[in-house]
């Protein structure tokens, strides 16, 4: 789940000595790359793969606690020269696999680790390709995913900031949240062996979960340096945070007091927002109009085909 902690869950994980752990790759989702009918990539396949991967900004390749402390260049050479060094045909589980070899070697470690959280979409085409992998789903309440999600923009520059603003919607906002929250509870029944659900609210106060439990889910030879990284990408601190509006809350538990109940997350406060809330309603198709301007003036942003991935969740 987006803005759940997987950034600090991943630095934290980078605390040890053999394990590489980056994002967002991207690979089983959005950047997915359709294999052959014969179910197998071959070269032409693998040259596209390469050519996304060489140009994409996969993090944290920076020197601050729990980075990578390396150039993304070189991940980038490495990805390509262990990629056309493949013999063909290759299954899609082993070109992801290349991946990841090929950033923990540029960094000296044995172990990788990725992060994508639209990930959780596509387990069925993960486990297909990749049965014995082991997956952590982070979540957290939906009131702090949503507010969250509404000031992600907040610090970054003031051209992605009114971008952010601009195609924002509490409703679209809860739709988002409740598809992750149907998609864990289907990963729980489905592959109870591979997938561990945690919650960011838990985790950060040491309750039923710690780093070392996500570590031995995953299978990680943890040590003494692994330790929990908090962070918060959204507030420079917890008395920087504004509260949600009544119509906000309306739509959360309109979309997602159900599911938060089942997974053990705290459901949504009612709102007392009729007024604002029959405004949000009102306002959804000058957000529709917003979208598609953004969208096609910058490519990587979020697309009308991407957000109905979170209709069929």
């Amino acid at each position: 789940m987006s803005r759940a902690g997987t950034k600090a869950v991943m630095r934290s994980l980078n605390l040890m000595d053999d394990v590489a752990a980056y994002g967002e790759s991207c690979f089983w989702g959005s950047f997915w790359v359709q294999p052959n009918a014969d179910g197998w990539y071959h070269r032409a396949q693998l040259d596209r793969i390469k050519k996304i991967y060489c140009s994409s900004i996969l993090v944290p390749f920076d020197y601050d606690e729990g980075g990578l402390c390396a150039p993304l260049e070189e991940a980038q050479a490495q990805i390509a020269t262990d990629i056309d060094s493949l013999q063909t045909p290759v299954s899609p589980g082993k070109a992801f696999s290349v991946l990841g070899e090929a950033i923990a070697k540029t960094v000296g470690k044995d172990v990788w680790v990725e992060k994508t959280p639209h990930h959780l979409m596509y387990l069925d085409r993960i486990l297909e390709h990749s049965p014995n992998a082991r997956i952590i789903v982070m979540l957290r309440n939906p009131a702090s995913f949503l507010l969250s999600y509404k000031h992600q923009g907040d610090n970054k520059p003031e051209k992605i900031r009114k971008r952010f603003h601009s195609t924002y919607h509490p409703a679209v906002v809860a739709f988002i949240c409740r598809g992750y929250l149907r998609s864990a509870l289907r990963a729980q029944e489905k592959w109870p062996e591979n997938v561990k659900i945690v919650s960011l609210e838990k985790l950060i106060a040491e309750d039923s979960v710690t780093i070392f439990d996500i570590a031995n889910h995953l299978e990680l030879d943890s040590n003494s340096k692994l330790r929990h990284l908090n962070d918060n990408s959204s507030f420079e601190s917890a008395t920087a945070r504004p509260a949600l509006k009544g119509s906000e809350l309306v739509w959360l538990r309109l979309f997602t007091k159900r599911y938060a109940r089942e997974l053990d997350l705290h459901e949504p406060i009612a709102g007392s927002g009729l007024f604002g809330f029959i405004g949000s309603v009102l306002s959804l198709p000058l957000w529709g109009v917003r979208l598609v301007v953004a969208t096609s003036s910058n490519k990587n942003y979020t697309s009308w085909r991407h957000l109905l991935n979170w209709v069929k969740s």
